[in-house]
């Protein structure tokens, strides 16, 4: 912190994780703190500092999933903080409330971090006049299955995996989705999305982190429920199709 009239350093803080990317500062007076967010290179946090007590106020691990963060900015008189990474393509809002160290996400709008590898129209099947799909639902190596809307960019949404990993005890997910397929008809009779995934990185994964999937296009979720495979030990699954009525899907394996 230098004083400009003086040409004084009143104080100095290090981070212990890089080269600095990027600084803002906190205008709002309602919370009566003094803070200055910064970011560092190759780490993907915010270091909260206390201007007054000139040490870390908090510190938020990983809030763009470990990617890298671009820049930090304050709105002017507002406890909110927008945070921009250009690796994962997203930009969030956080907000300071009394009486909470760390900010709450408030908002956010992202798109896939990596291209999308497959791509196809949904909906439109209720709408008799326009007969045209108002949605997009997208994969990416980024590991994210999302549905765009083509009417409203705020209705576009990643499909959560929360249930799944409430779930498991270990703690893993799925794996990226490979190729997935669905039918309209049933969407609001149960889950009506079928994926197949890669094993994507191999530490601590096993084939049964690569099971094909359920997901619901209604609640944007994956369900609870694993798909049952007929035999164990069955070669990992790389294409998956829904029958148009709903009712079934299909499953190919990699040993054909």
């Amino acid at each position: 912190m230098v004083n400009l009239l003086y040409d004084e350093v009143l104080f100095t803080f290090n981070h212990r994780d890089g080269a600095v990317s990027s600084i803002a500062f906190l205008t709002d007076s309602v919370l009566g703190l003094s803070l200055m967010a910064s970011t560092t290179q190759n780490v993907g946090s915010i270091v909260f500092w206390d201007l007054n007590a000139r040490k870390i106020y908090a510190e938020m691990e990983s809030p763009h999933s470990g990617y890298d963060i671009t820049h930090l900015s304050f709105i002017s008189n507002e406890p909110v903080l927008i945070s921009a990474s250009e690796d994962d393509n997203s930009l969030k809002m956080w907000l300071f409330e009394k009486g909470q160290l760390k900010p709450r996400l408030l908002r956010e709008r992202s798109g896939h971090a990596e291209a999308p590898h497959m791509i196809k129209f949904y909906g439109g099947l209720d709408d008799p006049q326009m007969q045209g799909a108002r949605d997009l639902i997208t994969c990416s190596k980024d590991g994210n299955l999302r549905k765009i809307s083509l009417l409203n960019e705020f209705q576009s949404v990643n499909f959560s995996r929360k249930k799944q990993l409430t779930a498991r005890k270990d703690g893993l997910d799925s794996g990226p989705v490979e190729s997935f397929a669905f039918s309209q008809f049933r969407e609001n009779d149960w889950q009506n999305v079928l994926t197949c995934h890669s094993e994507g990185q191999t530490h601590a994964r096993d084939s049964a982190h690569a099971h094909p999937q359920l997901w619901s296009s209604v609640n944007h979720s994956i369900s609870k429920m694993q798909v049952k495979m007929e035999t164990a030990g069955q070669s990992r699954v790389t294409s998956v199709v829904v029958t148009r009525c709903g009712n079934f899907g299909l499953l190919g394996f990699a040993n054909g």
